[in-house]
């Protein structure tokens, strides 16, 4: 068959569909629904679909390769070279992880580790249309062409030789679980065993078609010519013709699930889903699917069952809820009550097995609202009571009685709800009658409660208390004849109750503005996370250890756990799991009556009403996705520039980013809508941060840095993605916020406190210096004023006494005398000018300080104290006043440690250095007792402060260290205080 005849066939076969109707009108398919079309950014004409083993679902469609994560299609364009083309017509993931994509129009490409390599008539293949990949037993690439097979050998595609005898026409390829090689052709069905060289022709249907294997191994062909499935290999060969449904006219295919149970053809109308004993469902256009012409099915990993068709993309995935719609001639939902062996009553009528085909049994809804069942109460697994708007049965062992009512009842009245005391009292309450109370036979109004009380709920505890409900008035409990009510005062804000149910020690009351749990003493507010109200319910049970309600919101489900933890800590937001729309529910729970709007079932089901119909769930059946969600971190956009991260890369943002934003994926595509996220920036975030079902986030002001996002994600049944994944990125520094600027400044700042340091330096040497300069020029100026007034008048009385000794006559008693006088004014005149000399002295000459001090103190060491002494460095004049400081302090020191140090030896030493003078007298005697050092000098006596005071004075530092093994003084003066000027 011709390329343009298979599709002017399958252009018919989409003509048929759409205007064929189905003669009769099968059970809707029992999974959930969704399609994706244009305007969700679904790619029309998927003609193909994989998934790859990091859970991304790939197509291929006429417009491109296509990637989805469940929520969003990408448009996948790879790295390396661009695609040939964007009219693709074949896709296949191998088993090497290759991704081998066919073009309409000739050609191939792969997409392996991360890059795409094209192949054309250059590389040897035919222009014509690649169809098909698979590989074989031997790991060799096939490609199915319209003119035939062609074989890859890691370079190149050859036309498979003669030695091979490959069918020359078009197929369609497939690798069974044996590993063999199997071809549907034109020209019949080919099958290239495991370990052979050579295509051996079967005796299946010519023509195009597709291959698939089921759980048994029989290898089929699905949709030829005739629209026929035929059994090529395998247990099925030679059995009778299965009774599936047909496959769609040149173009049709079959999947097994996985389950083994379950069954899909692509007919002409749609998607037919056979399940076990070979009940069908359908779903076309007619039920929501998004196209005529369904091209591709796909299993994924999780159990999904996808579709591609001409239009776009659908989902159908196990759902938590299984139901039916019931329409409601009177009230707004049906009445259920359950029965044993797992029955269910709805209504009048008892469904022994309620499967979906049963409730195509039940009868209609009479015209008649006097038929109408506004109560069903199972007392016990036998008993069983009816209230209808015209009188109450009660059903027993079998035998049905009817009761008769109280005497001032209309004829059509409204039972609300029906309870039994502790007594053994039955109680039902009336619309606008009140509660009335069935004792030996007769109807009376219940002691203790005052009439006429308006009730629209009754309830009995554990302990046997009744309580009712008093729709806006709150709700009330009678105890031993006395009735309390309870209202907004005790905590109670329920609004109208619609529920009550003990739970171990405490009651719970549920309504229209929440729920409340009763402590014994008031009641208390249950909230759920995230600030869930509870609102609306009005049916609830609990079963296996957990509490379950049907409220506004859908179905909820709250563990014993949670309950326990809210009982302790009424501030506490319960945990719970939420089943709506999403699980199959549709409607809403009813707000007014019949109730309850929930019961337990006798087996392990649980039962639902809504405005839509009955719905129902096994929770030990239920479908539970136990995989562990992928994490892809996909981007980060910052100034308008995305930076991709799907392949490792490390993202360097400008400097100043005021707003990155991240962006992160899970591959679970079972409920993407129902995923949850936590993320982190280290260095940033101190904790995990929860998403919710965000898969972005933003950060602001980012400072510069690395940094390292990491993200976790669970799946639509909670199941955590295992470790984290993480990616990098870096923000760039502006120039002034590298560490090179940084130090800079740094070294800067240090320079310019250098210089402020040495600058403060020279100001104290100068202030210093000119202190030295004053105290010379004023011992100059007294050393003048000394010399040119009383020295030279004390010589000049001096001269006149000795002129007047002279004429005194030598026997003159007073003329020796005077001679001694005279020797004492001539004494007292050479200590003055010695004085004189001595103020000039220090400017004129200067000793070296270490021999000058060892002279003036040699009369202290004798045999018994030795000094030495030590001088280092080039010995340099000092400036006079700096000398003579330094002399006397040396002098102190050294007179100290030859006095009372009780010293052997005795060290005096000097260095002249470059930048800094020091000078140090150390001693082994027992050192300076630690009062003494801690007053800084001995009771008395002033030479230690003097030696201080006289460093101070020059600019010095002067510190003293004294223990048990000798006494060391240490001095150090800036050699810029220290030398004279040259």
């Amino acid at each position: 068959m011709k390329l343009s005849t298979w599709i002017d066939r399958a252009a018919c076969a989409l003509l048929l569909a759409c205007c064929t109707t189905a003669a009769a009108s099968p059970l809707p398919i029992d999974a959930h629904h969704t399609s994706w079309t244009a305007k969700d950014g679904a790619p029309p004409y998927i003609i193909a679909m994989t998934q790859t083993p990091d859970g991304w679902l790939w197509l291929a469609a006429s417009s491109g390769l296509y990637r989805f994560d469940g929520v969003t299609f990408e448009r996948f364009e790879g790295k390396g070279e661009r695609f040939r083309s964007n009219n693709l017509w074949g896709m296949r993931l191998l088993e090497s992880g290759a991704l081998w994509i066919g073009y309409r129009h000739g050609g191939a490409s792969v997409w392996q580790n991360g890059k795409v390599r094209n192949y054309g008539q250059e590389d040897g293949l035919p222009p014509s249309s690649s169809v098909d990949f698979e590989e074989d037993a031997a790991g060799r690439v096939w490609l199915a062409t319209a003119r035939g097979l062609w074989l890859f050998d890691g370079k190149r595609w050859a036309k498979a030789g003669p030695q091979f005898k490959a069918p020359e026409t078009m197929c369609t390829l497939l690798r069974d679980r044996q590993r063999n090689l199997w071809a549907q052709c034109e020209s019949g069905a080919y099958e290239l065993a495991a370990g052979t060289s050579e295509f051996a022709k079967f005796a299946g249907p010519a023509g195009i078609g597709r291959l698939t294997q089921g759980p048994d191994g029989t290898v089929w062909s699905v949709g030829g010519p005739k629209a026929d499935v035929t059994a090529l290999a395998g247990p099925g060969v030679g059995r009778p013709p299965p009774g599936w449904p047909a496959p769609r006219y040149a173009g049709g295919t079959m999947l097994f699930e996985r389950d083994g149970r379950h069954l899909w053809v692509v007919g002409d109308t749609g998607v037919v889903r056979v399940g076990p004993e070979g009940a069908s469902a359908n779903f076309g256009m007619a039920q929501g699917l998004s196209g005529a012409v369904p091209n591709f099915i796909l299993q994924d990993r999780e159990g999904n069952v996808w579709i591609g068709t001409e239009n776009g993309l659908d989902r159908f995935r196990p759902q938590l809820l299984s139901g039916v719609a019931l329409p409601q001639v009177h009230g707004d939902s049906a009445t259920i009550a359950s029965a044993p062996d797992g029955g269910l009553w709805v209504g009048k009528t008892l469904l022994a097995a309620p499967q979906r085909a049963a409730f195509a049994t039940l009868p209609p809804e009479s015209e008649s609202d006097l038929d109408e069942v506004t109560v069903l109460w199972r007392e016990t697994p036998d008993s069983l009571w009816t209230a209808t708007r015209s009188g109450l049965w009660h059903e027993q062992g079998g035998k049905r009685e009817r009761l008769p009512l109280p005497d001032n009842l209309p004829p059509r009245l409204n039972i609300y709800s029906i309870a039994r005391d502790r007594a053994g009292d039955v109680w039902v309450a009336v619309r606008s009658r009140g509660v009335y109370q069935l004792h030996d036979g007769a109807w009376l109004r219940p002691a203790g409660v005052p009439e006429p009380t308006l009730a629209n709920l009754l309830y009995r505890d554990n302990e046997g208390r009744m309580w009712l409900g008093l729709g806006t008035k709150g709700v009330a409990v009678l105890d031993q004849g006395r009735l309390r009510v309870f209202g907004e005062a005790d905590g109670l804000q329920v609004g109208v109750a619609l529920q009550m149910l003990q739970v171990g020690k405490d009651m719970l009351v549920s309504g229209e503005n929440g729920l409340f749990r009763f402590d014994g003493a008031k009641f208390h507010r249950v909230t759920g996370v995230g600030g869930d109200g509870l609102y609306g319910v009005s049916g609830m049970f609990h079963a296996r250890g957990t509490l379950w309600m049907n409220g506004i919101a859908g179905i909820t489900a709250i563990d014993d756990a949670e309950l326990e933890r809210a009982a302790r800590d009424p501030g506490y937001r319960v945990r719970f799991q939420r089943l709506d729309h999403k699980d199959g529910l549709r409607g809403v729970a009813t707000q007014s009556a019949p109730l309850p709007s929930a019961v337990a079932g006798s087996d392990a089901r649980l039962w639902f009403t809504t405005t839509a119909g009955v719905f129902w769930l096994d929770p030990a059946r239920a479908h539970k996705n136990t995989l562990p969600p992928p994490v892809l971190i996909r981007r980060i956009t910052s100034g308008g520039v995305v930076y991709p991260l799907d392949d490792g890369a490390v993202a360097r943002l400008p400097p100043h980013p005021s707003r990155v934003q991240i962006d992160y994926t899970a591959l679970s595509l079972t409920m993407p809508e129902r995923m949850r996220f936590r993320y982190r920036l280290d260095g940033v975030d101190g904790d995990w941060q929860e998403a919710g079902t965000s898969r972005s986030t933003t950060y602001t002001d980012l400072p510069p840095g690395e940094y390292r996002f990491k993200v976790r994600a669970a799946n639509n049944d909670g199941v955590w993605s295992s470790g984290e994944t993480t990616a990098q990125f870096v923000v760039e520094p502006a120039p002034y916020q590298t560490e090179w600027f940084r130090a800079l400044c740094v070294t800067l700042f240090g320079m310019a406190l250098w210089g402020l340091y040495k600058l403060r330096l020279a100001q104290v040497d100068r202030q210093i210096r000119a202190r030295f300069e004053e105290r010379l020029d004023e011992r100059e100026r007294i050393s003048r004023e000394l010399h040119d007034t009383f020295l030279q008048t004390v010589h000049g009385l001096i001269l006149k006494i000795h002129m007047a000794f002279q004429r005194l006559p030598a026997d003159e008693p007073a003329k020796e005398e005077m001679e001694r006088s005279l020797q004492l004014a001539e004494q007292a005149l050479a200590e003055g000018r010695d004085r004189v000399q001595g103020l000039r002295l220090s400017t004129l000459r200067q000793p070296e300080l270490v021999a000058a001090v060892s002279v003036a103190v040699r009369g202290e060491y004798g045999e018994g104290t030795m000094l030495v002494t030590q001088c280092g460095g080039k010995a340099l004049r000092f400036h006079p006043v700096v000398f003579e400081e330094l002399f006397a302090i040396a002098r102190e020191a050294l007179l100290n440690a030859a006095r009372h140090a009780g010293a052997t030896e005795v060290t005096f030493g000097v260095t002249y250095g470059k930048d800094e003078f020091t000078m140090t007298i150390c001693d082994n005697g027992h050192g300076i007792a630690a009062e003494v050092q801690q007053a800084g000098h001995l009771s008395g006596h002033f030479g230690m402060i003097g030696m201080r005071e006289r460093a101070v004075r020059i600019g010095a530092a002067l510190t003293l260290t004294s223990g048990a093994g000798g006494t060391q003084w240490h001095l150090v003066l800036p050699s810029t205080l220290a030398y004279a000027a040259d």
